[in-house]
């Protein structure tokens, strides 16, 4: 492209993606350099508001504002320029709640090709009311002919406007400019009747459309779906993923509590840059998709090796460090439990036990938190507890106490049935699925009459291609899953479980069924030992599990970036993030999983897709052992008055524990350093402003209820500034303390910056 440039004076080129820019910057610094030159000419225009063109159907909300962080923060310091233009012409699908994202990080225009509305040019509208101006591009990877002219004619004819954008090159879709394509621009300028060609960039098309787009059509609506094989191929970069979006927001948000209580210990702000810069690496959308070539997951997966090596041990210093300062002392051996999330929760928490298992055989271990005493369970060298009323993005010190006498516990296992406070759950002997779940306090039955829940379910793909981006045609398999057997696990006192076994094929399926203390969901944790390989000779498996419910519902609810959308409930397969629910308003059923990501809904039952075999362009992408978690909330009401979306933030964050030794400190034995009250309301951010005054805190509205978030902080504030995604200053700097209150429309995002 420089050499273009030289020869052909006239030519603009425009490029995307930060990522790029550092792969050249590494290996061809002269190059890089030239870029530079041609970026001050104005002749070469950097599209990139992403540092990938990621997917947007599967990052989270936090993920997508780190990845136009990250790469405005890079324009920035090496080329002076901030892209005012979000460029993702191959993205799969684009949530509705995209346009807010956008929007508040100064971003004008968007810039895609699929999953349009037959709408070329439009405002694209959030829930929340936020807009930007969008170009859907029928063809990102067109040529340079006269047919470009009754493309134009027909924007000019419907909309009024008198310029078309035309975006040229060859290769695989966008590839570089040829000689051939320029010579014919040049040429089709010195025809007489044919409309003025000019080399130009994305940004100035936008600036010159902008005044005459008031009366444009508006969409208020997802632009989805395609390729939904994507949700489910390559299991394991999903699952990579999720662990990174769960894992860098738990660090940073303790790491800048350590650094702010006195401790001392520095925020490594480089290695979370790192970590987080890898992380949207991984979310390009063919990455994390799963439709890339087999060696491109081996170097993502030393990607996501050292971004989780760079924030766990980020995190394992925060813990520690904010540990020693804690007064310990009591009576029993404390163990310091940690919960991320910004509400107080009940949650189990499982430890390396400090109790040698033959020297307490005969006894009984508590848990004890001063107030009330908890049944705790040794499971060979681990230990197992409940732990009750943990405050929000903060911490509480239980104490472990051998005892010789049993405290209550209403948890309890048999050979197929185990229960709670909650629910009994029964496991039929002859299938082992989950043939009843029993709500104790709505006192009805959540699966309907003569259907199981939990039941994994092979379904057989016919021969297709591209068949790591599309379903083929599905039938269910005439081999059937085989069940081996079920045993009760665990009968309590702190947890119940039965494992149940089945095999296919070559594939071996183990489903451990888990009833906690205190805990309103039934969890179900499976390996999977997945040997199944397609091929375009045969056909492929495919493996779901389901979950009936005994709810009617025309629609089902799915978790998106920031919010959530009803979709009807016909069977099509969905993207979803960490739940899908069916309610009938009274009563309803979510199902929430930590590395899934497609559901199908149909007839009240939802489907969670688990495994597929795809063979192109990676022949085997899935061979190997899952692991994989899911969980059924059977809850009264809505999901909005039963908190859906913070039942699946808890399911992917567990409460993590510290076993420390009994000493004084200046910090009291339970603390919460910032939390929220409105149960619609999610912390996602809780970390050092990049800039390093103060910390950013990011919250938004879970439900399309406009709500004031009460919250709460045992930090030193002075002021709250509210800034955009960008971390800009957009408000006036408003005095606070230990309380202070911020509004939020239906499903608006908000950040904050704390000021100390």
């Amino acid at each position: 492209v420089l050499k273009l440039m030289e020869e052909y004076p006239q030519f603009q080129f425009s490029q995307s993606q930060a990522s790029t820019y550092t792969a050249v910057e590494d290996a061809a610094p002269e190059v890089f350099e030239g870029i530079k030159n041609r970026v001050k000419e104005g002749r070469w225009e950097i599209t990139g508001s992403m540092w990938t063109e990621g997917d947007l159907n599967m990052a989270s909300g936090e993920a997508i504002v780190r990845q136009i962080l990250y790469a405005k923060q890079y324009f920035k310091e090496k080329f002076g320029v901030e892209p005012k233009i979000c460029w993702c012409p191959d993205t799969f699908g684009h949530p509705w709640t995209i346009p807010q994202i956008l929007a508040k990080s100064d971003i004008r225009w968007y810039y895609f090709m699929r999953c349009g509305k037959n709408a070329p040019v439009f405002w694209w509208e959030s829930p929340d009311g936020s807009r930007v101006l969008a170009f859907n591009d029928d063809n990102y990877n067109g040529d340079i002919n006269q047919s470009m002219a009754s493309e134009t004619a027909k924007l000019y004819h419907e909309y009024g406007l008198q310029n078309n954008l035309v975006v040229y090159g060859v290769g695989d879709h966008g590839g570089g400019p040829t000689r051939e394509q320029i010579n014919n621009a040049l040429d089709l300028q010195n025809r007489r009747l044919f409309p003025t060609v000019k080399f130009s960039s994305a940004e100035e098309f936008f600036r010159d459309i902008e005044p005459f787009a008031k009366n444009l059509p508006v969409i208020n609506d997802e632009l989805n779906f395609e390729f939904r094989g994507c949700y489910t191929a390559h299991g394991d970069i999903k699952k990579m993923n999720r662990t990174m979006e769960n894992l860098l927001p738990t660090a940073e948000a303790f790491s800048a509590a350590a650094s702010l209580t006195g401790i001392g210990i520095p925020y490594p702000t480089k290695d979370f840059q790192k970590a987080g810069q890898n992380t949207s690496f991984n979310q390009f959308h063919d990455i994390l998709c799963g439709t890339a070539i087999h060696e491109s997951y081996e170097y993502s997966k030393r990607l996501y090796e050292e971004a989780f090596g760079k924030a766990s041990a980020a995190l394992d210093n925060s813990l520690k460090s904010i540990a020693n300062q804690i007064d310990t002392s009591g009576d029993g051996v404390p163990v310091v439990v940690f919960n991320p999330l910004a509400w107080t929760r009940t949650d189990m928490v499982e430890i390396y036990s400090p109790f040698d298992p033959e020297k307490i055989e005969g006894d009984y271990i508590i848990a004890t938190d001063g107030k009330r005493s908890i049944p705790a369970q040794q499971i060979s060298d681990k230990l197992a507890f409940t732990a009750y009323d943990v405050p929000g993005i903060g911490y509480k010190v239980f104490w472990l106490k051998r005892t010789k006498s049993p405290i209550k516990s209403s948890v309890s296992g048999g050979q197929n049935t185990i229960e709670n406070e909650f629910f009994v759950v029964k496991v039929n002997p002859d299938t082992g699925a989950i043939s009843s779940i029993y709500d104790k306090r709505a006192k009805r039955e959540v699966i309907p009459s003569g259907r199981e829940a939990s039941k994994l379910e092979m379904l057989l793909e016919e021969p297709h291609g591209m068949s790591a981006w599309e379903i083929g045609k599905v039938k269910p398999s005439a081999q059937p899953i085989v069940f081996n057997e079920a045993e009760c696990l665990e009968k309590g006192p702190a947890r119940a479980s039965i494992r149940v076994e089945h095999e296919y094929g070559e594939s071996a399926f183990t489903q451990d069924i888990i009833l906690h203390e205190g805990v309103p969901r039934i969890d179900i944790r499976l390996t999977a030992d997945w040997q199944e390989a397609g091929s375009s000779k045969k056909d492929a498996p495919f493996l779901k599990v389901a979950f009936p419910a005994s709810v009617s519902a025309q629609k089902a609810a799915f978790e998106i970036p920031f919010g959530s959308i009803e979709r009807p409930a016909n069977g099509d397969e969905f993207p979803s993030q960490k739940w899908a629910d069916i309610s009938d308003g009274t009563y309803g059923l979510a199902v929430l999983n930590d590395c899934k990501y497609g559901y199908d809904v149909k007839d009240g039952t939802i489907r969670l897709s688990l495994l597929r075999s795809s063979y192109e362009p990676d022949p085997i992408p899935d061979v190997g052992v899952h692991e994989i978690g899911y969980s059924i909330y059977p809850h009264s009401g809505t999901r909005q008055s039963a908190c859906v979306t913070r039942r699946g933030y808890e399911f992917n964050n567990p409460l993590t524990a510290i076993v420390c030794s009994s000493h004084k400190g200046r910090l009291p034995s339970a603390r919460s350093f910032v939390s929220v009250k409105q149960p619609n309301v999610v912390v996602t951010a809780f970390k050092r402003a990049e800039n390093g005054d103060g910390l950013i805190l990011r919250l938004y509205e879970t439900d399309g209820r406009p709500t004031t978030s009460d919250i709460a902080t045992s930090l030193p504030v002075k002021y709250v500034v509210e800034t955009n995604l960008l971390e800009r200053k957009i408000g006036k700097a408003k005095p606070a303390s230990k309380n202070f209150t911020v509004t939020l429309g239906k499903y608006e995002v908000k950040t904050l910056r704390l000021v100390f």
